[in-house]
């Protein structure tokens, strides 16, 4: 009789995800490089597009702890539905409190600011999340924001994180100042399909020497890959869920039909 060893179970694989090392691919490396060259060349934007949110968060971290000694970084988180509360992220991250304070005092902080990190020949980098509707003002502001710059040189750089379901063209997005047209420009989507499989096994924070295909068949990693388009975000959910639901379905390692059956 044959003793059945079961897999990890899927609360353990996907409970407190936090690999040693972070997820890196070519592309991945090239966007670091491209983001350290737009800050070097002094570009006041950079696009990146991502269909990855850890991917590109984890790339804009270590982008902004390389410089952390030649910038002061400010965030503005993608749950400010208004230019009001974005321009009280911002102020709030500079120190200050920006209770009572009307949109024309908050920018007139802000501008002090940046007249302050001028002159200590500091730059500012803010980083902002673009969701799509949700904060369909950010595009005004971004392009208030580079325009002011542009005439007042005060060594601006602004992230702009945008999740696409593809690599976009640089015409397709939605900003039409001249600074925007001259950014950097940096896509990190779609994985390949070795690419995929690595990541799989990174998301399960499996070692090399570790059979993966007791866990997922090939095939499924494959078609898994095909269905999303390659996109990591969803890769991700997919992969997830179809462990869950071999899970519940007491089937391992994760088949085609596991990974078919959840996008019916």
């Amino acid at each position: 009789m044959i003793d059945h060893q079961p897999g990890p179970a899927v609360a353990k694989l996907l409970h407190e995800f936090n690999p040693e090392q972070p997820f890196e691919t070519t592309r991945s490396q090239s966007a670091l490089a491209h983001l350290r060259s737009a800050f070097m060349n002094g570009r006041a934007l950079a696009v990146l597009g991502s269909g990855w949110q850890r991917g590109s968060n984890q790339l804009i971290r270590r982008f902004l702890e390389e410089a952390d000694g030649a910038a002061t970084v400010l965030q503005i988180p993608a749950s400010c539905a208004t230019e009001l509360q974005g321009q009280q992220a911002l102020i709030t991250a500079m120190g200050f409190d920006p209770k009572d304070l009307a949109g024309r005092d908050l920018h007139k902080i802000f501008v002090n600011f940046l007249k302050f990190q001028s002159k200590r020949r500091r730059r500012t980098i803010i980083v902002e999340t673009d969701s799509g509707a949700e904060n369909c003002w950010l595009r005004d502001y971004v392009t208030r924001l580079l325009e002011m710059d542009a005439n007042a040189k005060f060594g601006l750089m602004i992230i702009l994180s945008r999740q696409v379901k593809s690599a976009p063209a640089a015409g397709e997005l939605p900003l039409d100042s001249l600074s925007y047209r001259t950014a950097k420009h940096i896509v990190l989507t779609p994985f390949t399909q070795a690419e995929t499989r690595s990541f799989v096994r990174w998301r399960l924070d499996a070692k090399e020497d570790v059979d993966i295909g007791g866990i997922f068949d090939f095939q499924a990693i494959t078609l898994i890959h095909e269905l999303c388009e390659g996109l990591p975000d969803a890769i991700d959910q997919l992969v997830c869920e179809s462990l869950k639901l071999a899970d519940v379905e007491d089937v391992a390692p994760v088949t085609t039909d596991i990974a078919v059956s959840y996008t019916h």
